[in-house]
C-alpha cells in the first residue's frame, strides 16, 4: 500500500469471514483495491493452522492455532506492537507520527462462555485506560441500541461494561445488518470507541457487497487529527453489586491479570481512583 504520511483519514474495516476460503480472497482482495489500512478479521479460513490466502505484504496478526480474532494491517506506515494474541481477542497498539490507538478484535462465539470472553477483554481497557481505542468484533449480543431488535441477556452484560467502561457505540440501528443467513438476520458486528470523540469516524456502514459470508463487512473512516475527547471515570454502582459474585468475578479478574503479566499497583491504583 502507498504511503499515507500527509493523509487526514485511514480506512477500516471488520469482517466475520465464517472460516470460508473465498471470504478470505475476496477479503485480500477488497484491502488492495478499496485502499482499506487495517482489518478487523473474525472467524477466519484456516489450513493448517494458518491464515490463508491474504497477500504476503499484509502484515498478519493472529493466535498460532486456530485462530478467531486478528487483524490484516496493510499500512506500512504503521508502527504496530503486539499487546496481547490470543484466540479470541488481538490486541494491538498503532503508532503514526504523534498519534497512538489501541485496537482490539474480539469474537465471542454464540455457544462460548460470554462472561470469560468478557473478562478477556476487561483487562486490556484497564492497562490502556488513556489510551485511544477501537474495538471491532462480532459479540453475538442483541439491544436496540445497535439494532432494531430487543435486547438478550448478552446484550444487557454488553452494556454494562460499555457504561462501566465509558465506551461509545459507533453503529447505527437503522444500517443494515451485519449477519444474514438461514437463521435470519442480526446485528452484532460493532464497532466500540474510547477516549475519543465520535466524530473521529465517519462514513461507518454495513456494505453489502458480495464478500462470500454471512456476515456483511463494516466499513468506516478514522481520523488521526480527532481533537474531541470523550472521557470519564469508569462507573460502578454498589447498590447493584451482588458481592458473592463481585468476590467470584474479582478472583478471576486477578488470576486474568496474573496471566497477562499486568502490574497489581498499577490496577490497584486504578481502583482507588473509582
Amino acid at each position: 500500500m502507498d504511503s499515507k504520511s500527509a493523509c487526514c483519514f485511514f480506512r477500516g474495516a471488520h469482517l466475520n469471514l465464517n472460516h470460508c476460503r473465498r471470504a478470505n480472497l475476496q477479503l485480500s482482495q477488497d484491502i488492495t483495491s478499496l485502499g482499506i489500512d487495517f482489518c478487523s478479521v473474525n472467524d477466519p479460513y484456516v489450513w493448517e493452522n494458518k491464515v490463508t490466502e491474504f497477500s504476503s505484504s499484509f502484515r498478519k496478526y493472529f493466535y498460532s492455532s486456530s485462530p478467531l480474532a486478528g487483524f490484516i494491517i496493510s499500512n506500512t506506515d504503521f508502527l504496530v506492537l503486539p499487546v496481547l494474541i490470543s484466540r479470541k481477542l488481538v490486541a494491538l497498539k498503532i503508532s503514526f507520527g504523534k498519534n497512538e490507538w489501541l485496537l482490539v478484535s474480539i469474537y465471542c462465539p454464540p455457544s462460548h462462555n460470554f462472561e470469560e470472553d468478557l473478562d478477556n477483554l476487561i483487562p486490556v481497557l484497564i492497562q490502556n485506560q488513556d489510551v485511544k481505542t477501537l474495538i471491532l468484533g462480532d459479540f453475538n449480543a442483541k439491544s436496540p441500541k445497535w439494532g432494531p431488535t430487543q435486547s438478550d441477556k448478552r446484550g444487557d452484560r454488553l452494556m454494562d461494561l460499555i457504561n462501566q467502561f465509558d465506551l461509545t457505540v459507533v453503529n447505527d440501528n437503522n444500517s443494515l445488518p451485519s449477519f444474514e443467513g438461514h437463521a435470519g438476520r442480526s446485528w452484532i458486528d460493532l464497532l466500540l470507541i474510547k477516549n475519543f470523540g465520535i466524530n473521529g469516524i465517519s462514513d461507518r456502514k454495513i456494505d453489502d457487497r458480495t464478500m462470500f459470508s454471512d456476515h456483511q463487512i463494516m466499513d468506516f473512516f478514522l481520523s488521526p487529527n480527532s481533537t474531541e475527547r470523550s472521557f470519564r471515570t469508569t462507573k460502578w454502582f454498589l447498590n447493584k453489586i451482588d458481592f458473592f459474585k463481585f468476590k467470584m468475578y474479582l478472583s478471576k479478574f486477578l488470576d486474568k491479570c496474573t496471566e497477562q503479566s499486568i502490574d497489581f499497583e498499577k490496577v490497584l491504583n486504578i481502583y482507588k481512583t473509582v
